[in-house]
């Protein structure tokens, strides 16, 4: 017989997945709601209620680390968690290879309070993407198209990293240190600044026909 939901952990149920048909778990988990603090070892956490207060507690890092894909459930749900937490749980800035100390914290924590709350924060994430593509993304001219701008994509990270070194005056080793708030903004500024200037170019052209 199974244990009832509050007495598994996200470690016993991986362990569990393969010995048993968890799929009678899904609903259960799919049906809880988010608790308003996450328990992480002996400490409570407080779980974000609203995308300000999401965007607010993370930095850029860690948004370009959200968005990473892994291997599996398993592991997608303790990086994803993990990543938004480790600066609240450690008190130090955002660092990979702390990351990686929330990481093997989370297995330990219980299903039905983890599960919801990994729900909320993806669900927040999610919204933080939706307003990038829509703030921030520009359709390509003929010409970028023709040039396969496309292959430039796996670079962008990066481009993004050496404005904000540049803008915000620190070494492009702690660029990704950044708030979140901050970088989305100077990006922001960026894009209306080119909007700006291929309006006004347009408009100079016109007027020489």
């Amino acid at each position: 017989m199974l244990a009832p939901l509050k007495y598994i952990t996200l470690k016993r149920l991986a362990k569990m997945a393969s010995k048993y048909n968890t799929v009678i778990f899904q609903q259960q988990l799919t049906d809880l709601a988010c608790p308003y603090t996450l328990r992480i070892g002996l400490k409570r956490y407080p779980v974000p209620l609203t995308i300000d207060e999401f965007r607010d507690s993370i930095c850029w890092g860690q948004r370009l680390m959200m968005a990473t894909e892994h291997q599996n459930d398993f592991e997608s749900i303790l990086f994803f968690v993990a990543n938004y937490y480790q600066p609240i749980i450690t008190k130090k800035p955002f660092d990979e290879k702390l990351v990686m100390k929330v990481y093997r914290k989370l297995a330990y924590c219980n299903v039905q309070e983890l599960y919801p709350v990994l729900m909320r924060l993806v669900k927040l994430f999610t919204e933080v993407v939706e307003i990038e593509a829509q703030k921030l993304d520009s359709k390509p001219s003929k010409d970028m198209l023709a040039a396969e701008i496309n292959r430039l994509q796996p670079f962008s990270d990066m481009n993004i990293l050496e404005l904000v070194s540049n803008r915000c005056r620190v070494p492009l080793s702690e660029a990704h240190l950044i708030e979140y708030n901050i970088v989305f903004a100077l990006l922001w500024a960026e894009k209306e600044t080119a909007d700006f200037n291929k309006r006004f170019s347009e408009i100079q052209i016109a007027k020489q026909k």
